[in-house]
Order: structure tokens, then sequence, then C-alpha cells
């Protein structure tokens, strides 16, 4: 948002955006710069916001911060079929028509 001054102009951003160092355009801020942006593993800033990743062996809890085991990676769980995560643990089921 920019606003006309006597012989110049001043630019500002919306609330959760910041001016960029071309003082022209703005861009979210990087919540990723505090508090890992609540992130337990790894914080990406996006030009949206920010995103959570887990480490190898881990996946994304449904708080979308959080992260835990994923039990199904190895070997299926030890599922004889298919292995779902749920928060938790995991379940093993049968497909279709088993």
């Amino acid at each position: 948002i920019c606003t006309n001054t006597p012989g110049n102009y001043t630019c500002s951003c919306e609330q959760g955006f910041e001016l960029m160092a071309d003082a022209h355009g703005c861009e979210g801020n990087n919540e990723c710069a505090t508090g890992n942006g609540g992130c337990a593993y790894r914080c990406i800033h996006t030009q949206s916001g920010h995103r959570c990743l887990c480490q190898q062996g881990f996946i994304l809890m449904e708080d979308g911060h959080g992260c835990e085991v994923d039990e199904c990676a190895t070997n299926n769980g030890g599922c004889a079929q298919n292995c779902t995560n749920v928060p938790g643990g995991y379940s093993c089921f049968c497909r279709l028509g088993f």
C-alpha cells in the first residue's frame, strides 16, 4: 500500500506482511524465524506462509506442526496387507474382498 506525500511517497504492507528490500513490494513475514514456526523439526518459509517438514522415518501430524514415527515405513508396520498411520500408532487392515 503506497501513499503519496508531498514530493515523495511511502509504502507499507498489510498485517502479516513486511516491506521487501526494494521498499515497494510486500512479502509474508518469515514465520520460521521465530520459534521455528511452531514446527517440531524443520520449517520452510514460503510466499504464502510456511510449512513444516519431518525427518526421515517420521510423518507430519494432523496439526501440521508435530512429527510422529511412521510405523508403516518399515516392513509395512508388520501388517500382512495395508498399514495406515493413526495418531500415536498404526492400524493394519485388509484389502477389499479379504
